[in-house]
């Protein structure tokens, strides 16, 4: 029982030597933004889940200063809390912007997912961009992010790299930073190279047209990014990880 147990370890230690060596080893390829004019750029719906997290004003601020053309996205907010005050916060915030729309259900029916499917049908643009409520972005990271599209019309998703804000918080955030910084910095970029990048649920996009080829989001899975990864990859589709976007 014990020689049986070690196996997975083994397997997994060796794994992730392989995974680090080449990542020390090998160069991160950066992605050179190149010029895109306004009229190039795709109609994007930015689509923002909640569940009592008022935060979630910061991050629709941030995406209101995108440097993007106004007309070209507009801003979802799938708002599933059940706290009167995360939703009085978010009404008063958005309450007169033309550019945002929140968006409430009866239940909580599939979570995050099922939230991301019942806003489906009223995301028109052509790539879909998903923010997590406590996702910072920068002015820029819009335009960044749908540049790849621009310019390689057989990309079904795009995505960033995650940087933390909160890192020395706790012993906890730590912890979760450390993972994520691992899996951001040794394992994506591998990804990357071998066109198997994972979508990691926030900071990234995908063409809304792959996104109903694969039947929307799995509201079975606690991890429907995962999920619709591996569907994606299945149907042979072309995906980017930037590791010089955060």
């Amino acid at each position: 029982i014990y020689q049986t147990l070690l196996l997975p370890i083994i397997f997994f230690s060796v794994l992730y030597y392989v995974v680090g060596l080449t990542a020390m080893f090998v160069p991160v390829p950066r992605y050179r933004f190149p010029k895109v004019g306004d009229k190039e750029l795709p109609s994007v719906t930015i689509q923002i889940p909640v569940y009592n997290d008022p935060v979630a004003v910061r991050c629709i601020r941030k995406c209101l200063n995108f440097d993007y053309p106004k007309n070209k996205y507009h801003i979802i907010v799938a708002d599933d809390s059940t706290d009167e005050i995360t939703k009085r916060i978010i009404d008063n915030f958005v309450r007169g912007k033309k550019s945002v729309s929140v968006i409430r259900r009866g239940g909580r029916e599939g979570y995050k997912p099922g939230a991301l499917n019942h806003i489906l049908p009223h995301s028109k643009g052509e790539i879909i961009s998903i923010f997590d409520s406590d996702f910072v972005p920068g002015r820029r990271f819009l335009r960044k992010l749908m540049t790849p599209f621009v310019k390689d019309g057989s990309l079904a998703i795009v995505q960033s790299r995650m940087d933390f804000i909160n890192y020395g918080t706790n012993i906890v955030s730590k912890f979760a930073a450390t993972l994520l910084m691992i899996y951001h910095n040794c394992v994506m970029p591998v990804s990357s190279r071998l066109n198997t990048v994972f979508f990691c649920g926030t900071g990234g996009a995908i063409r809304k047209s792959t996104l109903l080829e694969a039947g929307g989001w799995n509201a079975k899975s606690i991890t429907e990014d995962a999920d619709l990864s591996v569907i994606l990859l299945e149907k042979n589709h072309k995906s980017m990880y930037i590791h010089n976007l955060s």
